[in-house]
């Protein structure tokens, strides 16, 4: 029997991530991933001995004439052996002997390192550098897996910011040279198990309290977000120490915050730059109020809220279910969702024109939330910390109920307005004040039960809002109240009419505006000349008049100085 095929002694471990993984390839046709990326960065040679550490299927296999390949699915290592010309491992990354006394000039690991979890990061980057490589390629994704396991479990187990990987590389590489693509972070290394080089830390600057390994306990996911199952990892933002509140993210280093339907980043932020924006509550003091001047401004509104009035954007954290089917289709509504609802349907109670007239429906939908138009996911978070709110890389939108409850979509819509760059919000039918008589703008019903909750997420409303209040102010966030019986007191009062006057002060009134002459180069048709012929008579009668009565200063004109004439005669 060769090497290649004596059966491997595998951990406990290795061998339940051969389950998983065979699973994957044998029914959900896994893709290869993005192999040839990190070649087409950093260069290679056909002719370079190549062994390809998580091969999967096998993708480079034809690229190198000399070419190694080991996986820990058993089902991949069969079919790849069938190819030839190639030698496949079946082992697992942790213990890698089945290579000893081997020689290469180039390991990849590509699409690997995030599948393996947090706590045997160190012994496989261990047994990598341990690979007698010339050079060491990495291709890491940074950023949640769309695919799950076949307990809908999470792939990606070690989601960490691009500079935490490099943090966590150096202890056994030296990085030559790195780059960032898309969510990907690509590496070239060489091992220091192979040169004289010593670890040197990637980051000079601040002491590094944090462990290199995030410890697996921080990473439990609460029922509510597991759900959800692109919300998995976002309780605890890597990005975040929370012993220190301040954030660890890498010089250039981007976060995605808006992903559509395939989890591809959405770059909308600071696409409102410094702008007003009003955000329009579920309260019943929004019955009193003339929404039509509203038209002219941004809104977004919350939950069922379009059924009073249509804004800009709608943001939701519910199940999809408890909201019009006619807003998610709507498509001049833009409706920010967290990420794992995108795959959910929708519920059609449409009122529709049919032949027989207008029909109302009331029936689950097979839509789903993801093939509505204009639809933006987010990831959220469930634990409250007021510090590090306006920049963690999720979502808060309040505390899940082991950290002592409550949430609010209230939450989510500021953050989120804050993240499309809006520095002025002004708020309306926050009520903060819900009864049996009182419940929102739109018809819907409330039991007792359900008001008794909302009034105690009021209460912590209260808290959590006076603590980020001069946070905001710090951050040049200017959040008003419209409304002067609300019991949210956290944030300044200001009337609806001036909201709406400082809201349009910066545009003015395009209705009277002059155009003629605008699409002029020189701009001296249109307006300019209206207005020059405007002026010179009157100026000429100025002229006129201070002749006569010889009196030709300068300061007669004060807004515009023309040499005296010897003669004025007429104009």
């Amino acid at each position: 029997m060769s090497a290649q095929e004596a059966k491997p002694l595998l951990s406990a471990w290795a061998v339940e991530e051969d389950k998983k993984y065979s699973f994957l390839y044998v029914n959900r046709q896994y893709p290869p991933g993005h192999t040839s990326a990190v070649l087409k960065a950093f260069g290679y040679q056909p002719a370079d001995r190549t062994v390809d550490l998580g091969c999967g299927r096998a993708a480079l296999r034809d690229t190198f004439a000399s070419y190694v390949g080991i996986d820990v699915s058993a089902v991949a290592i069969a079919e790849n052996r069938k190819l030839p010309g190639a030698v496949f491992y079946h082992a697992s990354l942790d213990d890698l002997t089945c290579l000893k006394g081997q020689s290469f000039d180039l390991a990849i690991c590509s699409d690997v390192l995030e599948h393996i979890p947090p706590e045997r990061l160190s012994e496989v980057l261990r047994a990598i550098s341990e690979v007698n490589a010339s050079r060491h390629y990495f291709n890491v994704c940074c950023r949640p897996s769309m695919w799950k396991d076949e307990h809908g479990g999470p792939l990606h187990l070690s989601v960490l910011r691009p500079q935490k990987w490099l943090d966590v590389l150096g202890v056994n590489f030296r990085i030559v040279e790195t780059r960032l693509k898309g969510h990907s972070l690509l590496v070239h290394a060489k091992s220091l198990a192979f040169s004289n080089d010593t670890p040197t830390k990637t980051v000079a600057s601040a002491p590094q309290p944090a462990p290199l390994i995030p410890n697996p306990a921080m990473m439990n996911v609460p029922p509510s977000l597991a759900k959800d199952g692109h919300d998995q990892r976002a309780l605890h933002s890597p990005v975040w120490r929370e012993e220190l509140d301040t954030a660890v993210r890498g010089l250039g280093e981007t976060s995605p915050f808006f992903y559509t339907r395939t989890g591809a980043a959405l770059p909308l932020e600071g696409l409102y730059r410094g702008a007003h924006a009003f955000l329009i509550a579920n309260g019943t003091s929004v019955r009193d109020l003339d929404l039509a001047p509203l038209e002219r401004c941004w809104t977004m509104t919350l939950n069922n809220g379009p059924r009073t009035f249509r804004g800009q954007a709608n943001i939701t954290v519910d199940d999809p279910s408890r909201f019009s089917a006619s807003i998610w289709l709507d498509p001049t509504i833009m409706k920010f969702v967290p990420l794992g609802q995108m795959e959910k349907t929708l519920w059609d109670n449409r009122m529709l024109r049919t032949e027989h007239g207008w029909e109302q429906r009331w029936e689950p939908s097979k839509i789903r939330v993801g093939e509505c138009p204009n639809v933006v996911g987010y990831r959220r978070n469930e634990k409250f910390h007021a510090a590090r709110w306006l920049h963690e890389e999720t979502v808060n939108w309040g505390n899940h109920e082991k950290h002592g409850g409550g949430r609010s979509v209230l939450l989510a819509a500021l953050r989120i307005l804050y993240l499309l760059g809006f520095r002025h919000v002004h708020l309306l039918g926050v009520d903060f004040d819900m009864s049996a008589e009182k419940r929102y703008h739109f018809d819907e019903g409330r039991s007792a039960n359900a008001v008794k909750n909302n009034q105690a997420t009021y209460a912590k409303l209260q808290t959590w809002f006076s603590e980020l209040q001069p946070l905001f102010l710090k951050a040049g966030f200017h959040v008003t109240n419209c409304n002067p019986k609300s019991l949210l007191t956290a944030f300044p009062y200001q009337s609806y009419p001036e909201a709406l006057e400082e809201a349009s002060l910066i545009i003015g009134d395009p209705s009277r505006e002059e155009t003629v002459g605008m699409y002029d180069e020189t701009k001296v048709t249109g307006f300019a000349v209206k207005n020059a012929q405007q002026a010179v008579p009157e100026m000429c009668s100025v002229l006129v008049n201070n002749s006569r009565n010889n009196d030709l200063r300068h300061d007669a004109m004060p807004e515009l100085f023309i040499p005296p004439p010897k003669r004025v005669t007429h104009c």
